[in-house]
């Protein structure tokens, strides 16, 4: 599958994503950042936080959250794009790496609930 450049992320897009409001914790190394989830998909999520801390295309990030009704799921990330929004940051990550278990509550989460 060829990519296009000029197409929007949304229509880059290989994997569905789902709406989701969660909390997300946010680590690069030391730096901690509170988050807030807008949508999940089994390949990555879109967050939001509050701030103009900006985070580097290809910054490593472990995340942790829990979908509603499920378990804790903890993922390490890297980040594909960060821009400012109204009043903060729209980040986008492409998940790296997670328990089968993990992956298995994301893929069960986006297949029960309606498209974005």
């Amino acid at each position: 599958m060829i990519l296009e450049r000029r197409q929007s992320p949304r229509e880059r897009r290989s994997a569905a994503r789902r709406p989701l409001v969660a909390a997300v914790v946010k680590r690069a190394g030391e730096t901690v950042h509170l988050a807030q989830a807008a949508n999940i998909g089994p390949l990555g999520m879109t967050l939001r936080h509050v701030g103009d801390a900006a985070w580097a295309v290809r910054t490593p990030v472990a995340l942790t959250f829990a979908l509603p009704g499920g378990p804790l799921i903890q993922v390490r990330a890297e980040v594909v794009f960060d821009r400012p929004e109204s009043g903060g940051r729209t980040v986008g990550v492409r998940f790296a790496g997670m328990a089968p278990d993990h992956a298995r509550e994301i893929a069960r989460f986006v297949e029960q609930h309606g498209p974005t």
